[in-house]
């Protein structure tokens, strides 16, 4: 089990079935609903060439290979909780939709997550089962994507006289909106208007403006850490949008809630030049932002290289290594592995390959030899000076 990921639809789709099997085999993948919600909107996508877009959704739904990873709950939803003071780890953790706690009293607290509403739908679209509220919903989806404006976006900013300074290069972006969002004063204007874009019901918004009303803190970055988050990535977008360091596109407003995300995993991967562009702007120090194009890349050089092996040699290296990636300075999954993950051991592999005891030997000497070809001796050094 290997680092979190989330990957967006143009990493997602430009992924075969074969590298989506390794991607699972070396990550925990974090099911996003936008993804989710983009792959259904192309249910009413024109489809060129003999493939019905009913044919094409459903190939796209098995690259899952199954019901899919753990669905993330989604954004809204966490919004309004950590609004209403219900905070939850920002640290690169799922936040798993249809989860609840159980515990034993030999192994103690525990977690089940079981399937969500999404990957329900996963398993049905793989055998071209799609319901009619999903058709109206990805006609939907198809016109609301291409009629967002970014005038609407900002008339509320305009209505409260909020001055969004110019800027000139990303690095000055930044700055700026973070200066913008420790303004005392603008507090409750940043609270107003991410009320407006999230639209929660009036029960709990009454609950919200209840609880600023009655606290003490003053800056939106303590009150609702989570939302904070989004508001930053939704004021990065206009700003950098108003002064063209962004280009401004309808899908803008969709792809952006990728971005919203990002507290949720380790790494992201996206071929999205929004994402390009603000993903490095948000991401925490232990986060990695990968292009999709060079995880692909390095997913497809793993496949053949494991598919290069014959039979014995590829149970050797199951056995030695399991899950762990083979190392390679030019890999970026071993690199990913090598930042958020413990170093490969012995006995960290698939121990329930059928290898007798003198292969299992001489693969673990294999494998090892891989790494000090790689990172040398003192790899397999502790912090003493002795071998591992």
């Amino acid at each position: 089990m290997g680092p979190i990921i989330i990957l967006d639809k143009s990493t997602f789709q430009s992924l075969s079935k074969d590298e989506h099997l390794f991607l699972h085999m070396h990550f925990m993948e974090n099911l996003t609903p936008i993804l989710g919600m983009e792959i259904l909107g192309d249910l009413r996508k024109e489809a060129p060439g003999t493939k019905s877009a009913e044919q094409k959704l459903s190939e796209l739904a098995d690259k899952f290979g199954g019901s899919g990873p753990a669905t993330n709950v989604d954004y809204r939803s966490l919004c309004f909780e950590s609004l209403l003071g219900n905070h939850f780890p920002l640290d690169g953790r799922i936040i798993p939709e249809s989860s609840r706690a159980v515990h034993d009293p030999k192994m103690g607290r525990g977690m089940i997550i079981d399937l969500s509403p999404l990957n329900r739908a996963i398993l049905r679209w793989q055998d071209g089962k799609f319901e009619e509220f999903e058709r109206e919903f990805s006609t939907y989806w198809r016109q609301v994507t291409l009629n967002l404006d970014l005038d609407s976006f900002g008339d509320q900013l305009n209505a409260y006289h909020v001055i969004l300074p110019r800027v000139d290069n990303f690095r000055e972006l930044r700055e700026t909106v973070d200066t913008l969002l420790a303004d005392v004063a603008h507090q409750e204007i940043w609270l107003s208007w991410l009320l407006g874009q999230l639209s929660p019901p009036p029960d709990i918004e009454a609950l919200i403006l209840a609880r600023w009303r009655a606290s003490r803190i003053m800056l939106m970055k303590h009150f609702s850490p989570f939302s904070f988050h989004c508001l930053r990535a939704l004021l990065m977008l206009l700003v950098g949008t108003r002064h063209r360091l962004i280009r401004w596109q309808p899908t803008n407003l969709i792809d952006v809630q990728y971005l919203y995300y990002l507290p949720f995993c380790m790494v992201f991967a996206s071929n999205d030049r929004l994402h390009h562009n603000l993903a490095p702007l948000l991401i925490r120090e232990n986060q990695s932002y990968v292009p999709g194009i060079e995880l692909k890349a390095d997913l497809r050089r793993i496949a053949d290289f494991k598919d290069s092996l014959d039979n014995l040699k590829g149970r050797k290296l199951a056995y030695a290594l399991g899950s762990y990636p083979p190392p390679r300075k030019d890999s970026v999954v071993y690199q990913l592995w090598k930042k958020f993950m413990h170093p490969w051991r012995r006995g960290r592999g698939n121990l329930v390959t059928n290898l007798s005891e003198g292969e299992c030997e001489d693969a673990l000497s294999w494998v090892k030899q891989m790494f000090i070809d790689v990172e040398g001796e003192a790899y397999f050094k502790d912090t003493k000076g002795k071998s591992s």
